[in-house]
C-alpha cells in the first residue's frame, strides 16, 4: 500500500497528527511498501496499542476515501521497547537506513516516506 506515495504521505501526516494529538514524539518513521516502522516516546503511562490502533484506523480511512476496500493492515503489530543503554538516534538511524538495506534506493535522502518528527534528518543519516 505504501508503494502509492501520494498515500504514505497522507498517513506521515496522519501519524503526526495522532502523536501530537498524544503527546507523543515519533524518533523515526519509515513507511516501506508493504509495513511500517516508527519508534516513538512511550515514556508516558499510556500504552502503546492506543496510538497505532488510531493510526492504523485514520489511514484505512484514508485508503477507503481513494475508492479502495481490501484490507491492508494486520491485526495486532510487532513493538520492541528499548533497553537501558539501548541509543534511540541509533534505533532511528537504522530505521531511516531501511529503504537502502532494501535495495529500494542509495541513499535514505532518496526515500520519500522516511523521517523524524523530533530530530533533523541529515544528522540521522550522517
Amino acid at each position: 500500500m505504501f508503494s502509492d506515495q501520494s498515500f504514505g504521505r497522507d498517513c506521515i501526516g496522519l501519524l503526526r497528527r495522532v502523536l501530537e494529538q498524544r503527546g507523543v514524539g515519533g524518533f523515526a518513521y519509515c513507511l516501506m511498501p508493504d509495513h511500517a516502522h516508527a519508534l516513538v516516546d512511550t515514556s508516558q503511562e499510556a500504552p502503546l496499542s492506543g496510538p497505532v490502533q488510531a493510526w492504523k484506523s485514520l489511514c484505512y480511512r484514508a485508503w477507503r476515501a481513494r475508492g479502495r476496500s481490501e484490507a491492508f493492515w494486520q491485526r495486532s503489530f510487532y513493538d520492541h521497547a528499548l533497553c537501558d543503554g539501548e541509543d534511540v538516534i541509533h534505533a532511528a538511524r537504522y530505521i531511516l537506513w531501511n529503504p537502502v538495506r532494501a535495495g529500494l534506493v542509495a541513499s535514505p535522502h532518496d526515500y520519500p516516506l522516511s523521517g523524524s518528527f523530533v530530530y533533523d534528518f541529515d544528522t540521522l543519516t550522517r
